[in-house]
């Protein structure tokens, strides 16, 4: 978006976007990502510190500050992650955390990938995952402001998700003055 060859995008928080234009257009809260015969693969919902020692699969393609805060790391105990193996893709992550190489925190949503040998466990302390939706704040292009408000109505209408949580679309505060 900075370089102009996207107009728009879907962010996830915490992120690098000076001089862009960002609403959050949902929330939802955080999961960790189990091999099924994990000893805590059938709890309800867990603490961050209850997989201290588990290897954290991460990417080295996300910004490091959105993989610490992503890992949550430092820890509410001060400790840090223990790095598992890196993915860069999907795919890659569901087949680590299947063989048991290390386990994944994610958002609610990636428990849509259902597999008979992985469980996805609420993560009981930990900040929900905000998804934005970011332009350039010189954008005045009538196909962007017109998928920005599209994407709003979408937001306003989401259903509860499962934690009880609206879904929430919200203006950043410190946006540019000419963001509409």
């Amino acid at each position: 978006m900075r370089e102009g060859l996207v107009d728009l995008a879907f962010v996830w928080l915490p992120n690098d976007l000076p001089r862009l234009c960002i609403e959050v257009v949902q929330t939802e809260p955080r999961v960790v990502g189990l091999p099924s015969g994990h000893a805590l693969a059938d709890r309800d919902g867990i603490s961050v510190l209850a997989v201290r020692d588990e290897p954290l699969m991460w990417t080295e393609r996300a910004p490091r500050e959105w993989v610490d805060w992503s890992a949550v790391n430092p820890r509410p105990d001060g400790s840090s992650p223990q790095w598992g193996p890196t993915n860069d893709n999907v795919e890659e992550m569901l087949e680590q955390m299947a063989e048991g190489s290390a386990i994944c925190f994610a958002p609610l949503s990636m428990a849509q990938y259902t597999r008979p040998d992985l469980s996805w466990v609420p993560l009981t302390d930990v900040e929900p995952v905000r998804t934005v939706l970011a332009w350039g704040d010189g954008t005045d292009h009538v196909l962007v402001q017109g998928f920005a408000r599209v994407v709003r109505e979408l937001a306003s209408a989401a259903p509860v998700v499962p934690d009880n949580r609206p879904s929430t679309t919200e203006r950043r505060p410190d946006r540019p003055e000419d963001c509409p």
